[in-house]
């Protein structure tokens, strides 16, 4: 099979843009620094780099891993980054099969048909009141507590969530998403804009005015990147 990729990542209303997003090999990655706890921009880097340097062989846990680890270790080397925190969503692609892993909130759509057939749930205190049945799914967006997270690289206790494997037909796409991104853009929207998109640049580009015209002020970072699966 061959992958098609496109890639966003803006700054939206904000001085400084701490997400970071890359391709690796195998890999696709995306991580959106906490920008309250100091050296998001760093941290994200960090961890994009370190999975990005890891085997596929040693699969997501063990990259997950490493990032971590690269993070706590800039923290302990710099005090001004000592308490730096990023989210961190990872695809890896090996043949025919796909699996994820992430921690926090920057999250994974997997395309089958037009259609999600399956998206990672936020490590956040506003998807566990989701979960919990105290708000519905759709509040998770604008809920005032989205930003408190569970679960980030750059702490001792870090594990991540990773997917089982998954079969990956020619036609699949995958979209990876920074909350900047994905909260104002809603799941039936991804869908719509994916069938109009021969490309993955096409789709994002429709994405992208699609959160042009929400008009909203004071934007976070945004940050997404798009996948094609085509037959070889």
């Amino acid at each position: 099979m061959r992958f098609e990729t496109a890639m966003l990542t803006e700054p939206g209303d904000r001085p400084v843009n701490q997400d970071a997003v890359a391709q690796s090999g195998n890999y696709w990655l995306l991580a959106d620094g906490l920008g309250g706890h100091g050296g998001g921009e760093q941290a994200s880097r960090i961890a994009v780099e370190a999975v990005g340097q890891a085997s596929a062989s040693g699969g997501l846990q063990s990259a997950f891993s490493l990032a971590n680890e690269a993070v706590l270790t800039a923290q302990k080397t710099n005090p001004a980054l000592a308490q730096m925190r990023t989210t961190l969503v990872v695809l890896l692609i090996t043949e025919t099969q796909a699996t994820w892993a992430h921690a926090g909130d920057s999250r994974l759509y997997h395309f089958r048909g037009a259609r999600i057939v399956t998206q990672t749930r936020d490590h956040s205190f506003s998807q566990a009141l989701a979960d919990a049945g105290k708000i519905p799914a759709a509040a998770i967006r604008h809920h005032e507590d989205r930003s408190r997270l569970l679960r980030t690289v750059g702490t001792t206790d870090c594990k991540a969530e990773v997917s089982a494997p998954v079969t990956v037909n020619p036609g699949d796409a995958f979209l990876l998403a920074s909350d900047g991104f994905w909260e104002h853009v809603t799941e039936r929207e991804m869908e719509i804009e994916y069938a109009k998109s021969e490309t993955p640049r096409e789709w994002l580009d429709r994405l992208r005015e699609r959160l042009d015209a929400t008009q909203i002020t004071d934007r976070d970072n945004l940050s997404a990147i798009a996948v094609f699966v085509h037959a070889t």
